[in-house]
């Protein structure tokens, strides 16, 4: 099937940039996080030939850097997986219907993403700093217990902020670029299949297998619609299952096509909980508005 409308238009704020690595946020806080490890391999270094500590020491803080390298690459390789996937789907006739925002939907659309993602780096600087500090001081508590004096109570507590601290500066830093740097550099696209979806630079299949389109509709609010597409992925390999909600806006004029169009092609698994559900709202609705009461002639 064509694709139903494509309305290509220059935009203000932010501009098409085709597919790009979607893990690009783990990848640069990975990033920071790497070359700060590097830094514990020359301080036990140090320590070994200015404290005299035993050299053996150097083996456990090369472990981290090498560690760290070794989910860097997986997450960049994972990632350039993923977008060449997309790229695939979108370069393909699998696409039941595909649209490109005008500049004023894709503007309020990044704009309510930004705002809603602005400030994750802050509770990732100071969650992490204050969850390391709550540990320090859980230490401080258990030493002052024990009454033997082994642990000084206010190095626990600082040491336990500053590593927090260290942890949370990373990758604070690469939260915040990569939000920044995704803003800037958006995929104004939408493109849906029988069962794939891809939305500013999103992508999710449902395999039939361990993953299925729970639901699929049109929700109406004021003047403007949204599709909404949930899609379940079951538990496998030590991989918890959870339902991805997809909530993607409509543009004018589309509304028809896509219940009319797209809906009926989708493939959507339905279970028992979802029909009764179903049947909830609709009882809800009918309730909600009761019939009219018959007139007298």
């Amino acid at each position: 099937m064509d694709a139903l409308d494509s309305r290509n238009t220059n935009l203000t704020y932010g501009t098409s940039s085709g597919v790009r690595n979607p893990n690009i946020r783990s990848v640069l806080s990975l990033v920071f996080l790497t070359a700060f490890s590097l830094m514990l391999p020359p301080a036990a270094m140090l320590l070994v030939f200015s404290a005299g500590w035993d050299w053996w020491i150097i083996i456990p803080a090369s472990m981290p850097p090498l560690f760290l390298l070794a989910i860097l690459a997986y997450t960049w390789v994972s990632g350039m997986l993923e977008a060449r996937r997309m790229e695939n789907f979108l370069s393909s006739s699998r696409p039941l219907v595909r649209w490109t925002y005008n500049r004023d939907e894709w503007k309020h659309i990044i704009d309510v993403q930004w705002d809603e993602e602005k400030n994750d780096w802050k509770f990732q600087l100071f969650g992490l700093t204050f969850i390391f500090w709550l540990v320090g001081s859980l230490v401080a508590i258990m030493g002052i217990l024990d009454g033997s004096g082994d642990i000084n109570p206010i190095a626990a507590t600082t040491g336990g902020a500053i590593f927090g601290l260290s942890l949370g500066i990373p990758i604070a830093l690469g939260t915040l670029i990569a939000t920044r740097w995704e803003y800037q550099h958006t995929n104004p696209t939408t493109a849906i299949g029988a069962d794939e979806v891809f939305h500013n630079n999103q992508y999710a299949k449902a395999d039939g297998k361990v993953s299925f389109i729970r639901k699929a509709k049109v929700v109406k609010e004021g003047l403007s619609s949204k599709l909404l597409i949930d899609i379940y992925t079951s538990s496998s390999l030590g991989k918890s299952g959870g339902i991805l909600e997809w909530e993607l806006p409509i543009p004018a004029g589309m509304e028809r096509d896509v219940e009319s169009m797209l809906i009926p092609q989708m493939r959507i698994t339905k279970d028992e909980d979802d029909d009764l559900e179903e049947t909830e709202e609709a009882e809800g609705e009918e309730d909600s508005n009761p019939p009219n009461p018959p007139t007298r002639l």
